[in-house]
C-alpha cells in the first residue's frame, strides 16, 4: 500500500536510498545533483559519457511527484528514444524497487498518480508543442540538453518551471546548455562530472557496472588522443575550445573582447539596462532583444590617444530577412569595433534612418550592406540619399571562387584570420561570441571552403548570426572591397603578391611551406 512520502520533500537522497534503495544507491556526484534540485531553481549538469546523469534524473522524477501534492513533471529531449528507452527505463527499474510504497502507475512515457500529479515524457520538433504544462510545482528535466534546439529551450523557460534540470554532454559550443556553463553561468547552479569522478575510478560503492571504466577511457585516449575535442568532452566533461569544424575558437573571441575592454575608456561604459537609442526615436519602435547587451556608440569616449585614431570608420549592416531575425549595425575604426547593435521588428526605412544617423555621428567613409533579399532595398534607398554605400551579396560568387563556396565563406575565413592573429578588438557581447563560435565550415573535395548557411544553423536550433554578419561586413575596405588585413590601404601592402588577391598570405618562402595560422593553405593558382 502506498504511503505518505511528503517527509522526503526536501530530502531526495533519503527518498532514493530508503524508498528506492533496492534499485541502487547514488554515488557522491549523484547526491550532489539531487540536492542541487532542492536548493536551486535551475541546475545544469555536464557529465562524461556513462556517468549516471539519467539514472539520477529518473529518480528525481519519482521523488518530486511522490513528495508534493500538486506536482507535475515534464521530461523532454531531442529524441523520443532518449526519453523512453533511457530515462523512462531507469524510472521503471526504480519504480519496481519501491512499487509497494509508491502511489503512481507507470506507463510507456507517463507516470500518473492522479489528475494533478503526473509526469509525461516526450520529444517534439516544434517549440509550440511545449505549452500548457502549468503547475505551481512544475519540474522540467531536459535530457541530452546539449542537442536541444534553442527555440524549444526558450519555450520551456516560458513555462516558468519551479525547477529546471538540464543534463547533457559537452558536445556543443552553442545553445542554452553550453551558455548555462558560460555566459549564463550566473543563472544556473552548475555541476561537472568527469569520468574520474565516477565509482569505477574512485572505488565508491564498490564500483558500478555499466558506468564508464578505466579501460573505456584508455581506449578513447588511443582512438582520439587526450587533447582531442571528443576526448575532452566524453571523458573530462569539459567543453572544448572548438569543434573540429568550428570556424572560430572561443579563446580567440575572448582575447578580442579582452582587447576591446582594455581600449574602452571607463567613461564609455554603459549599463545594458540603459536605453541604447542612437537616433533618439521612440524606443517602442526599436525593439531590441533582452539578450542584446552590446554597448551603444559613444563618440565622446574616443580618445585622441586611441591607437586607431585617424583611421577611417566603416559600417557593416546585416538586414533581417525573417520575423525572428534581427538587423544589425556594426561600426569599426581600425582594429576596434566601436559599436554593435541589433534591432528586431524594425522596417527597412527605419533601419535606413538608423544607418544615416550612425554615419552622421561617426563620419563613416563607407557602409557595407548584405544586399541579398530585402537588403537590396536598403542599399537602393541609401544610394538614393547619397550615402557612401556598397552592396555585397553574401550568397554571390567569392572573389576567389576556386577556393571559397561563396562570398560569405571567403569574408568569414578572412575574419577568422584577423581574430587568430589578434587584429580585432571587440566589445564584451556574449551574443556575438555565441554567434562566432557557433559558425561551422567544411571543405569540399575540390578544396572549396564552405561556411554553414543560415538555414543549416536554424536546423541546429540557432538564430541567424546577424551580429557576426554585420561584423564581417564592417571589416571590408574600399576600393577592393576585400576584408581588412590590418595594413591599410590593402592594395599598398607590398608584402602581398597580386597572385594572392584579397588578404591572402603567401607561403613564408619559395619552398611553399604551409602557414601555421591558416590551418588550410591556399597556394598560388
Amino acid at each position: 500500500m502506498a504511503e505518505d512520502l511528503t517527509r522526503y520533500r526536501n530530502d531526495p537522497v533519503g527518498f532514493v536510498t530508503d524508498v528506492l534503495g533496492e534499485a541502487g544507491a547514488p554515488y557522491s556526484k549523484q547526491v550532489e545533483m539531487l540536492e542541487a534540485v532542492v536548493e536551486h531553481r535551475r541546475v545544469s549538469v555536464v557529465g562524461a559519457n556513462g556517468s549516471g546523469k539519467d539514472w539520477t534524473a529518473a529518480r528525481a522524477v519519482l521523488w518530486w511527484l511522490e513528495t508534493r501534492p500538486e506536482a507535475t513533471v515534464l521530461v523532454t529531449g531531442p529524441t523520443q528514444r532518449q526519453v523512453e528507452e533511457i530515462v523512462w527505463q531507469q524510472m521503471r527499474l526504480a519504480h519496481a524497487a519501491g512499487e509497494d510504497r509508491l502511489s503512481g502507475k507507470m506507463f510507456t512515457s507517463k507516470y500518473r498518480i492522479d489528475d494533478k500529479r503526473f509526469a509525461i515524457g516526450f520529444s517534439t520538433n516544434k517549440a509550440c508543442n511545449i505549452q500548457g504544462f502549468h503547475s505551481p510545482e512544475l519540474l522540467v528535466i531536459v535530457t541530452e540538453a546539449h542537442a536541444m534546439p534553442q527555440d524549444q529551450m526558450d519555450a520551456i523557460k516560458r513555462l516558468h518551471p519551479n525547477r529546471l534540470l538540464l543534463v547533457g554532454n559537452a558536445m556543443s559550443l552553442d545553445g542554452e546548455f553550453y551558455e548555462s556553463h558560460h555566459s549564463k553561468r550566473a543563472r544556473y547552479h552548475r555541476i561537472r562530472i568527469s569520468a574520474y569522478d565516477t565509482p569505477n575510478f574512485t572505488g565508491e560503492n564498490g564500483g558500478v557496472p555499466g558506468m564508464i571504466t578505466p579501460d573505456d577511457v584508455e581506449e578513447l585516449a588511443l582512438d582520439w588522443s587526450e587533447d582531442h575535442p571528443a576526448y575532452v568532452s566524453a571523458v573530462l566533461a569539459q567543453f572544448p575550445d572548438a569543434q573540429e569544424d568550428s570556424l572560430v575558437v572561443r579563446d580567440a573571441v575572448e582575447a578580442a573582447m579582452e582587447r576591446g575592454e582594455a581600449l574602452l575608456d571607463c567613461h564609455s561604459e554603459r549599463s545594458a539596462a540603459e536605453p541604447r537609442n542612437l537616433s533618439g526615436a521612440d524606443p517602442a519602435v526599436d525593439e531590441r532583444s533582452p539578450r542584446d547587451v552590446s554597448t551603444s556608440l559613444n563618440m565622446t569616449a574616443l580618445s585622441v590617444d586611441d591607437p586607431d585614431a585617424g583611421m577611417p570608420v566603416y559600417v557593416g549592416v546585416d538586414v533581417a530577412r525573417f520575423g525572428f531575425d534581427k538587423s544589425a549595425i556594426c561600426v569599426r575604426r581600425g582594429q576596434r569595433v566601436l559599436s554593435l547593435r541589433s534591432f528586431q521588428g524594425m522596417d527597412t526605412m527605419r533601419l535606413v534612418h538608423e544607418i544615416l544617423q550612425t554615419v552622421e555621428q561617426t563620419g563613416a567613409e563607407a557602409i557595407f550592406v548584405d544586399e541579398g533579399g530585402i537588403g537590396g532595398g536598403v542599399v537602393d534607398r541609401l544610394k538614393e540619399l547619397g550615402a557612401p554605400v556598397y552592396g555585397k551579396h553574401f550568397g554571390g560568387k567569392a572573389p576567389h571562387r576556386t577556393r571559397f563556396y561563396n562570398m560569405r565563406s571567403e569574408f568569414f575565413w578572412e575574419l577568422r584570420l584577423l581574430l587568430n592573429d589578434g587584429l580585432v578588438a571587440l566589445p564584451r557581447d556574449e551574443e556575438l561570441a555565441g554567434q562566432l563560435v557557433s559558425l561551422r565550415y567544411d571543405v569540399s573535395s575540390s578544396g572549396q571552403v564552405r561556411l554553414q548557411g543560415k538555414k543549416e544553423m536554424r536546423k541546429r536550433g540557432l538564430p541567424s548570426p546577424d551580429k557576426a554578419d554585420a561584423l564581417a561586413l564592417a571589416f571590408l575596405v574600399p576600393p577592393s572591397l576585400g576584408i581588412w588585413t590590418g595594413t591599410e590601404p590593402l592594395l599598398d601592402d607590398d608584402r602581398r603578391s597580386p597572385h594572392f588577391g584579397l588578404g591572402y598570405r603567401p607561403p613564408p618562402d619559395e619552398d611553399s611551406q604551409p602557414s601555421p595560422s591558416l590551418g588550410i593553405w591556399f597556394g598560388r593558382p
